[in-house]
């Protein structure tokens, strides 16, 4: 397991795969004359694909500049 495995998984609430996972479903689900609404709603549905959970709530007031180390 890599950093960027861990970071996904406890930082972001996404599979270890996320980027891996997220390609796949992006290739295997878009076809061509898409729309700008449904390449957005396309890209949504991958990351939806590849969460597992919510996203670590430190990691959201951090990057908001409400939470410093």
């Amino acid at each position: 397991m890599t950093e960027a495995h861990m970071q996904a998984l406890f930082g972001y609430g996404m599979h270890p795969d996320a980027d891996r996972i997220i390609a796949t479903y992006q290739e295997s689900h878009a076809r061509a004359g898409m729309t700008e609404a449904q390449i957005q709603r396309l890209v949504e549905d991958a990351r939806r694909a590849a969460a597992l959970g919510r996203s670590w709530f430190f990691r959201r007031l951090y990057a908001a500049g409400k939470y410093a180390r």
